[in-house]
């Protein structure tokens, strides 16, 4: 029989396994059913999404960061594709604006992969479409400068230019389908 977890327990497990409800069900399917049984609201998961974006903008302003830049932003990005709010669209700029001079070159091509989408483009994954689906086509614009910037990478390293090719391509792709001009900003 399953026990009935605190609100604070819920909370810690949620916020344990990545704010996401597919991360509990993988990880600890017993533990995920005491979390069912919780009944948790949407807007109540939102809510605890937010406060880890926040807490994830202020690793990044503070330079408290314990893991790679990339990976700091890929988490805040997971978070922001199920709060889709003006609000978290902000922060997501914000951040690339406090990480752009610091990033290394593969995580310059991350993060843009990131901006830019990684699924396929029928999927309408990454923060310009997310944006632009929003209704915030001006954030696309904006998403899409700063990718431009991220993808201007000078170096030998093959895999980094396949990858960077590979990126540059699926960017023009979805500019030209949106009707995005990044050179215009």
């Amino acid at each position: 029989m399953n026990k009935k977890m605190s609100v604070e327990e819920v909370k810690a497990f949620f916020r344990s396994m990545e704010c996401s409800t597919y991360v509990m069900s993988r990880e600890n399917p017993q533990k995920y059913n005491e979390y069912l049984l919780a009944d948790v609201s949407k807007q109540t998961e939102i809510l605890w999404k937010e406060e880890r974006l926040l807490e994830c903008f202020e690793e990044i302003k503070q330079r408290t960061i314990k893991a790679e830049n990339w990976l700091v932003f890929n988490k805040m990005y997971d978070l922001v594709i199920s709060i889709k709010n003006d609000r978290s669209i902000n922060i997501m700029l914000d951040s690339l604006k406090i990480l752009f001079d610091d990033l290394k070159e593969n995580e310059r091509i991350i993060i843009s992969e990131t901006i830019i989408g990684r699924m396929h483009r029928s999927q309408r994954s990454g923060l310009i479409y997310l944006s632009y689906d929003m209704g915030l086509k001006s954030y696309s614009e904006l998403f899409a400068v700063i990718s431009l910037k991220l993808l201007d990478i000078r170096t030998d390293d093959m895999k980094l230019i396949t990858r960077t090719n590979n990126a540059k391509r699926n960017f023009d792709e979805i500019i030209q389908e949106l009707g995005i001009n990044p050179n215009a900003k």
